[in-house]
């Protein structure tokens, strides 16, 4: 891949980003198995628009939100660490 994206804003990334917000500022309420997906794909998102959006406000702001130790389950691959939690808050 190239270090700048050549899709944005219309790459999935944005797309995925995008959704996620509106259905946040909608206040959806999402299942277990909605709210594990959409972590998943909110992080690879904010990972790839770190990297590569040429747009430096988004960049800048994605970098941002990757500091938070929220993410450190993603960044490890610890989907069970991920279940868990969410088991926990559910019961």
């Amino acid at each position: 891949m190239s270090e700048r994206c050549e899709l944005w804003p219309e790459c999935s990334c944005n797309r995925i980003l995008c959704h996620y917000q509106e259905m946040l500022d909608r206040d959806v309420v999402l299942e277990l198995s909605e709210i594990l997906s959409a972590e998943f794909n909110i992080f690879h998102a904010l990972e790839c628009a770190a990297v590569h959006c040429p747009d430096l406000t988004v960049k800048r702001y994605c970098a941002a939100q990757l500091v938070n130790r929220y993410w450190n389950e993603h960044r490890q691959g610890d989907f069970a660490a991920m279940f868990e939690r969410y088991a926990e808050k559910r019961a």
